[in-house]
This record gives C-alpha cells, sequence and structure tokens, in this order.
C-alpha cells in the first residue's frame, strides 16, 4: 500500500501529530469474497475525476483475461510478465474476479500451475501461465465462456515524506505551504527507488533542488514504483505496459492530491515536475487541489510525457486530455504548464505531442539538439541510445536548476542552440520558487503619542530579479491590521495620520503576484492615549506543550473599567472562559494546530487579539517496554530469525524498530501480532534505508509482509499504532513480531542419479533443491523440455532398448534465477523374460511349476502374466510385471523401481490392498478393479 522512501540511518523520525484521513487509505481489503475499498468503504472509492471517463477504469491493473476453452473444467491464463513475484496461490498481490462491477474473489484453485514470466529474453519477455484442471467454485459448462480476469492490488500510501538539504527526510507537516513535487513515470526495470540509484537523471535532479529551496519550500518525492512496475522495456508490448501505468498514475494523482489536500491544509503553492506516465498522476492531483483549495498557486512541468492515446492505445488518457489542463476549475491560479520533450526517435509518439495550452504558459519546448560536428555527441534525447533518450529532458531540467549560478553553466545547456535567446526563459527560471515575491524591506515596531504620523515599509523583489540583476517583478500588496485587510491600503508605503489609540496593533503586508504570495514581518504599533481607549497592550503568544499537559493564554489589555473577555478556540466561543488568562484541559496529539483568540470588551466597544497556536507535542513512553529504547533506526532492537519477541507500543507516539541482518539474498517474512483491541502497522526498510513494504490491515488483524531481499546487510522493521503520530497504542497488553528467512538462490542438495533398469520398465529421476519459494521445475531429455514433467521427481514412460544413453536433467527456477542440474545417464539393457504357464494348476505365484523357465521371478526379470488369476504374495522380486487380461489376489506391494503393466480389454480385479512406491500403468478398453486399499 505505501511506497515512500526514508532515510533512517543515524536518523531519527520525529513522530508528528499528524492524523491521517482513514479515508485516503484506497487500498483494497477483503469482506468475506467482496472487495471494498475508498472511503467508508464504498463502491468506488478513487472517482475518475473526468465525469465522461469510464466509471471505476482505474480501480486496478488487469493482466489477462480467462477464457474457457471448450473443455469441461479446463482453463488456462496468460498474463503479462509482472515483475513482482510471488507466482503462486498465497500470493495477496494476485487475484481472480468476475469481470462484473463488484470485485467477487475467486480463490485460485489447489492444483493451480503457476509458471513465472521470463524476463530475460532480450526484446520479447515471455508470458506468465497460470493452469488448472479443477476449479470447484465455479461450474463451467461445455463450449462455454467464462470470462474471468487476474488483477493486482495496486498501493496507496497515507503518509508523505519531506526531503530535506542534509537528506533526512521527515513527514510532511500540516503547516507546510510551498512544495515542489517529484513524479516519477512507468518503472520497466523494478527500479525499487525512481529517485536514486540507478534513476540518475531524477537523482542529479533532486540534489539539485534540495541545495536550491530555502525557507517555507519543501521537496517531496512521490513514489509509486511498485504500481509503476506494470511490464519490461525490452518487449513488444512496451506501449502497453506504458499504458497501464500511465493509467495507475492517474489514479495515484487523485490519491495524492487527496492527501495533500488533508496533509497540509494551509498549501498555498505547489509545483508539480513529473516525468513520462507520472504526468497523469500531476494532472489529477492539480484538478483535486484546485477545486478543494481556493487560495492554491500551482505550476506543472512536464518531461517528455507520455500520452497513450497518440500511441495510439485504447485509452481515455488523450492528448486532449492533457490540454484541458488549462481550462481546470480554478485555471486563473496557474502560473505556468509546461512541456519539455526530446525527439528521441525511440519512444516516437506518445512522448513527443505539443498542448493547446493558455498564451501565457510557456507551452511546449524541444530540448534535444545535436552539435552537427559529426563527432560530438547529442544531447538531451536525440538519437541518444536506445531506451535513455526518453530521459533527456529530466537531464534538460536538471542543468537549468543549476544554471541559476550563472557561472556554473553546463556546457550541454550553454552550448544549446536555443540558449542565448532563452537562458532565463526556460525550466527552473520559470519556476514559482524563483519568481514569487520575497521581502527585503520588512516594517519595524513603533511606539507613537495619539496625534502622530506613523509610516511602514515594505519592500519586495524575486530570486529570480536577483540571480539576474534585474529589479523586482511587480508585485501586488496589501497591508493588515490584527489580520484584516485594510481597505485601498495598497503600495509599498502605509501612512497613519493621525494616529488615535484604535490604531494600535499588529501590521503587516501580503505581496502577491502570479507566482505566489509572501507575507512580511508583523510590525507592533502602541499608541499612547489619556482617553482610556480600549488597547491590548500584550498579545497571546503560540504555546507549545506535550501530551498531557496543559497550555496557558494570557492577555494584558487598559481600557475603561470594567474589561471583560471571551476565549475562542478554533473560532468558536470557550464556555466559561471569561478570564484574562485562559488554560486549557490536558491536551492530546488531536488538539495540535488549534488556535486560540480572545475578545476584550469595555463600555467603548470590543477589541480582537492576535491568533494564537497550540502546538502539541508526543509524551514521553510511559510503559515497562523490554525492547526499549528503540524509538529510531540507530538505536533498533536486534531481532533474531525464528526467535519471536514481544514488546509494546506505550502511546499514541510510540514507535518500535527493530534490526535483522541478511547474510545471503532470500526471502525475508515478518509476522506482527498485536492486541485484539488494537490496530498496529509494519513496514519493512532496506540496508540503504528506503522503504521496501507495510502491511496495514484493520483492528486486531495479524499483520504479515515478505519481501525479496536482493541485497545483503541490516534490514529494519517498524512497529506503530495507526495512524501514526497519533495512534492505537496500549500499554498493559504486548504485541508479538516474528521474522522468517529462506535462502533466496536455489541450491540443489541431492542430484538425478544414472539410472539402469530393463526394457519395459520405466525409469524415475528425482531432484532435492531449497531456494526461496516458489520453486518451479521443468525436465529436459537430450537438451529439449518434457511436456508435463515440471515436478521434483519424473517417472519415464517403458522405455525400449533405443531408449538407451538418453540424458536427464532438470532446470529449477525461482524468482533470483535459474538452476540446471547435472546429467544422469539412462542405461537400458535386455531383461530375462519368465513367462506363466500354470502348469503347477494352484494359481500360485511361489510354485515354480507356474514358471517358465521353471523358477521365480528375480530382480531383472520381465514376468508375463497372461489370461490367469494369480495369488501374489507382499513383496514380490521382479522389475517390470506385464499382465495381460488377468487378475491378481493378495497384497501387491511395488518397490520404487518396480514396474506394473497392465493391459485390460475387460475388467479385471486386484483382489487385496496395493502399496505402489513404483509405477503401475493401465491400458485398454478395460477397467482394473480394486476390491481393497490404495
Amino acid at each position: 500500500m505505501w511506497s515512500p522512501v526514508h532515510r533512517l540511518l543515524l536518523v531519527t523520525l520525529a513522530v508528528l501529530s499528524l492524523q491521517p484521513c482513514r479515508a485516503l487509505d484506497h487500498s483494497p481489503r477483503w469482506h468475506g469474497d467482496r472487495i471494498k475499498y475508498g472511503p467508508n468503504d464504498s463502491a468506488n472509492g478513487l472517482v475518475d475525476l473526468d465525469t465522461d471517463f469510464p466509471r471505476g477504469s482505474f480501480e486496478y491493473c488487469k493482466w489477462g483475461v480467462l477464457l474457457d476453452d471448450g473443455q469441461r473444467n479446463q482453463v488456462s491464463l496468460q498474463f503479462s510478465p509482472l515483475t513482482l513475484g510471488p507466482y503462486n496461490n498465497s500470493t495477496k498481490e494476485l487475484f481472480l474476479s468476475h469481470q462484473t462491477n463488484v470485485l467477487e474473489l475467486i480463490r485460485f484453485p489447489d492444483a493451480a500451475e503457476w509458471t513465472a514470466p521470463d524476463l530475460s529474453i532480450l526484446g520479447n519477455p515471455t508470458d506468465g501461465k497460470i493452469q488448472f484442471t479443477q476449479f470447484p467454485h465455479l461450474t463451467i459448462s461445455d463450449n462455454s465462456s467464462l470470462y474471468l480476469a487476474l488483477l493486482r492490488v495496486l498501493h496507496f500510501s497515507p503518509i508523505l515524506f519531506t526531503t530535506e538539504a542534509d537528506g533526512r527526510e521527515p513527514r510532511l507537516r500540516p503547516s507546510t505551504k510551498k512544495l515542489v513535487v517529484l513524479i516519477h513515470g512507468w518503472n520497466p526495470n523494478s527500479n525499487p527507488d525512481s529517485y536514486s540509484g540507478d534513476a540518475e537523471e531524477f537523482n542529479a535532479l533532486e540534489i539539485q533542488l534540495r541545495s536550491e529551496l530555502a525557507n517555507e519550500w519543501k521537496l517531496l518525492k512521490y513514489h509509486w514504483e511498485a504500481d509503476a512496475d506494470t511490464g519490461a522495456w525490452l518487449s513488444f508490448s512496451a506501449f502497453d505496459h506504458a499504458t497501464r501505468a500511465a493509467e495507475i498514475a492517474h489514479q495515484h494523482g487523485q490519491h495524492l492530491g487527496e492527501l495533500l489536500h488533508e496533509t497540509c491544509p494551509n498549501l498555498e503553492s505547489i509545483h508539480f515536475i513529473a516525468h513520462s506516465a507520472g504526468s497523469w498522476a500531476a494532472r489529477s492531483a492539480l484538478k483535486y487541489l484546485l477545486i478543494h483549495n481556493p487560495r492554491l498557486i500551482a505550476q506543472v512541468t512536464l518531461l517528455d510525457a507520455f500520452i497513450p492515446g497518440s500511441v495510439p492505445k485504447t485509452s481515455p488518457l488523450t492528448q486532449t486530455r492533457m490540454e484541458a489542463l488549462a481550462n481546470f476549475e480554478g485555471q486563473e491560479r496557474i502560473h505556468q504548464l509546461e512541456n519539455y520533450y526530446s525527439a528521441d526517435g525511440v519512444t516516437g509518439s506518445g512522448t513527443q505531442e505539443t498542448f493547446n495550452w493558455r498564451s501565457q504558459d510557456y507551452g511546449d519546448f524541444k530540448v534535444d539538439w545535436d552539435p552537427g560536428d559529426g563527432h560530438s555527441p547529442p544531447f538531451y534525447g536525440d538519437n541518444l541510445p536506445f531506451q535513455f533518450g526518453h530521459f533527456g529532458p529530466i537531464q534538460f531540467y536538471t542543468d537549468t536548476v543549476v544554471s541559476i549560478d550563472r557561472t556554473k553553466v553546463p556546457p550541454a545547456l550553454e552550448n544549446a542552440p536555443y540558449y542565448p535567446l532563452k537562458e532565463s526563459q526556460i525550466g527552473w527560471w520559470q519556476s514559482l520558487f524563483l519568481n514569487e515575491p520575497l521581502v527585503i524591506e520588512q516594517p519595524t515596531d513603533r511606539s507613537v503619542v495619539a496625534g502622530q504620523s506613523v509610516t511602514f515599509r515594505v519592500g519586495g523583489t524575486s530570486r529570480r530579479a536577483s540571480a539576474l540583476g534585474q529589479p523586482g517583478p511587480d508585485v501586488r500588496i496589501q497591508w493588515f491590521r490584527d489580520g484584516q485587510a485594510l481597505d485601498g491600503k495598497t503600495s509599498p508605503t502605509l501612512v497613519l495620520n493621525p494616529v488615535s489609540a484604535n490604531d494600535s496593533g499588529e501590521y503587516y503586508a501580503e505581496l502577491s503576484n502570479g507566482a505566489g504570495r509572501t507575507r512580511s514581518a508583523s510590525a507592533t504599533l502602541v499608541v499612547a492615549d489619556s482617553s482610556g481607549t480600549l488597547f491590548i497592550t500584550q498579545q497571546p503568544q503560540d504555546q507549545t506543550v506535550r501530551e498531557g499537559q496543559t497550555g496557558t493564554f494570557t492577555v494584558a489589555a487598559t481600557g475603561k473599567s470594567p474589561l471583560s473577555y471571551q476565549w475562542r478556540r478554533n473560532g468558536s466561543d470557550v464556555p466559561g472562559a471569561t478570564l484574562s488568562s485562559f488554560t486549557t484541559s490536558p491536551v492530546a496529539l488531536a488538539n495540535d494546530g488549534f488556535t486560540y483568540q480572545v475578545m476584550v470588551t469595555d463600555a467603548q466597544g470590543t477589541k480582537a487579539s492576535r491568533i494564537a497556536l497550540l502546538t502539541v507535542s508526543p509524551a514521553a513512553d510511559s510503559c515497562d517496554d523490554p525492547t526499549e529504547p528503540n524509538d529510531s533506526s540507530p538505536t533498533a532492537t536486534p531481532l533474531a530469525f525464528g526467535a519471536p519477541v514481544s514488546g509494546y507500543i506505550c502511546t499514541r507516539a510510540d514507535v518500535d524498530w527493530y534490526r535483522v541482518e541478511v547474510a545471503t539474498p532470500g526471502l525475508l517474512s515478518f509476522g506482527l501480532s498485536p492486541p485484539a483491541a488494537n490496530d498496529y502497522d509494519l513496514e519493512l526498510f532496506g540496508p540503504d534505508g528506503r522503504y521496501l513494504a507495510g502491511s496495514y490491515l484493520s483492528l486486531g488483524k495479524v499483520e504479515s509482509l515478505a519481501y525479496r531481499s536482493a541485497a545483503t546487510g541490516a534490514y529494519f522493521v517498524r512497529v506503530y499504532g495507526y495512524p501514526s503520530g497519533n495512534g492505537s497504542h496500549n500499554s498493559t497488553e504486548a504485541y508479538g513480531l516474528a521474522a522468517g528467512f529462506l535462502s533466496g538462490p536455489i541450491a540443489i542438495l541431492s542430484q538425478p542419479a544414472n539410472r539402469t533398469v530393463p526394457a519395459g520398465a520405466s525409469a524415475t529421476f528425482g531432484v532435492t533443491a531449497t531456494g526461496a519459494p516458489p520453486l518451479t521445475y521443468q525436465w529436459l531429455r537430450n537438451g529439449s523440455e518434457i511436456p508435463g514433467a515440471t515436478r521434483p521427481t519424473y517417472a519415464t514412460d517403458a522405455l525400449s532398448r533405443g531408449d538407451s544413453g538418453s540424458e536427464y536433467r532438470v532446470r529449477i527456477t525461482n524468482a533470483f534465477g535459474s538452476v540446471l542440474s547435472a546429467p544422469a545417464g539412462l542405461t537400458v539393457t535386455t531383461p530375462n523374460v519368465i513367462t506363466w504357464t500354470g502348469a503347477g494348476g494352484d494359481g500360485r505365484w511361489v510354485n515354480r511349476t507356474n514358471w517358465n523357465p521353471r523358477r521365480l521371478p528375480v530382480v531383472g526379470d520381465n514376468a508375463l502374466i497372461e489370461n490367469a488369476f494369480v495369488q501374489i504374495p507382499e513383496n514380490v522380486e521382479l522389475t517390470v510385471l506385464t499382465l495381460q487380461n488377468s487378475s491378481l489376489s493378495g497384497p501387491l506391494t511395488l518397490g520404487p523401481h518396480q514396474f506394473v503393466n497392465w493391459i485390460l480389454n475387460e475388467d479385471h480385479i486386484l483382489s487385496g490392498s496395493l502399496t505402489n512406491r513404483g509405477t503401475v500403468r493401465v491400458s485398454g478398453g478395460g477397467r482394473l478393479l480394486l476390491s481393497s486399499s490404495l
């Protein structure tokens, strides 16, 4: 469900008093066999933002449709390469459903055989496959089609993290006002973090933005890597995979919009920078925010945007849809719409579209260029090596961030033919951050006598103007007193002449333009007046207290006695709060962000104080937890595989960290058992500190997760009460936590052995191996796959002398790769044939006179019985027994290398039990009847 990135090592993550809305958890939960998801388990948790989009068209990622092949209860499904396993009946990521408006869980049959996709084939990876012949949940009639879909659950994180200049990633605060949001695109390489590691273009952009952003601005990287991983790049289905990613991005965008609006109610400015399929996430997030936040100023920068409808693919995500950005409700608050693309010649149509936006938008700009000197490489996309040109616009945009220091313009940008004319008009130069107003002259406090004149001054510029050495941009100015706008006071200088006691108060100016708004510092004006005019001489101040403590707000005022007071909380009167000071009740984290103000009244009127803010910080742990201190990754408690531990979530803000050491690649698994009355969540982080996986079930549910660990080192587990920072907790009942590990790469413990058998017999080969499940097997004969030979053991059909010299091997595969066993040789010998004559007349196997030659069969013999009823001992010594229209009486026990070939033209009987560790093959038109157990 979550996919944020966290920097954990050597960093203590502060738990903030934030309350994510449960409705923002859009990931599905099964209730019986029906799925419920979205706000209040509604029928459609993520409503498409465009009303003429197919309702619910982006709820889940469909991977294939199951069609009956006309044979009763025999079904087969192929699916595009899912790059995230496992592929087996125990998966929680994949499920079958009817193709109906309400998703209905259809459980994978126990006998289902899964074949993982093969991503190693250059250019055209092979599909995965599910096959089964029994489907107990459904009835399939002959010559009819069964329409099912294989679906994958999507993941939505209810928490966002910002990235600070020093690399820390604290949780996004409600007080955040200004954001730059990076959104990666399609993830065909299964990159666990699309902003670091081998994602070097975005990594470079992140580093430059972190060094550039200042003051109130925060950088947020939106992570949806798991859902963007919809199939391989090197595939003839690449555009299908990218289209799926774009449609999922559209859904993630609305989730991101809801989450930002819920988490940051004071958001004023937002700049989306999105690549490829991620452009659709930026589009839908912006639409939601513009509708629900009337003060928001926004900007969208698209980098090689992918438009599925232009490929063309059957998708509502078209060029016209992206052009609709310019017509969104609230479009007058969009500072800029930008589209930087490259004609890379690889992705072709779909990433080179231009958009009919507004005249004031910078619009479309082709960034790639070729030096044309015959030996220098092209830049930013044009004719770059396969695939990489798609990332050229990210490189270009990063270079424009660097170019703000005009002494360090990267050569690729400085030498571009368009740079001399466009140097300060493209890329980051157009950003909200560089173009919003900045205050360079602040108003100052004044104390005067009534009747005098007072002047406040404010001056503004912008970062762009400063970088270019130019005068500040044109800005709108509005002066405020005690939070109320002063009519007509819109110039840089505010003159009050003459002043009276009524003019006393706090003054500030708001500077605004199309790129944002900035508030100056507050200046206090005190006007001395002997007339007894009502005046607040001491304003209530902001308070920060711990959870469980109280906060006290105080005001002082002068006027004509008596003075009366009425305190207000969040704009409403607090009953009984009528003194000059007000003390709250013991506070909870839910009270964080409450505002307090007092109305002071005398015979002349009423005066409102400034609004003071209450900040509530988490209380210290208050229960005896043997695992403490482990509130951060540096103090994480060691956790051994197979050795469960117990711990406590003591307070709403408590969080427990654990550390496991992984020496070899493999499959990590964790289980968290919370108290029945609590809702705890479980998260896993890698050796590099990034988020990997999480489990987020509801009250009292056991949380479990599994992760395929390719890297070695320390992995970290985080346990906390939902919602994080203000969550479920229990200081008296412990939770249980256990970790398990299965070595990942396949190791063959016992190789197939050579076999020597007589003609007419079967040879059995076997292998024993370990590795992360599921393991799949494919036996080969002389290098060719044997159809249906997909188990750890393989028994041949009846052999002839011509089969001698064959070589058998098995290929074993799991998510970590494939291993081929050593070869096993087959030798087929000429058997000794001993024939039943029945000359003894008693029908007893052990009577030598019943055989020709006159001896009992031994190992290596091929015993032949025709048209007879024979009493057989429990353990017979032979290799091959061929029965032609014959019956046996007595318990028959076959060893591992014994073979019975029963040829029946009519029904015959085995009177007695059959213990079979060998092979029994029945052929002909008759039936073998057992009178006892098998």
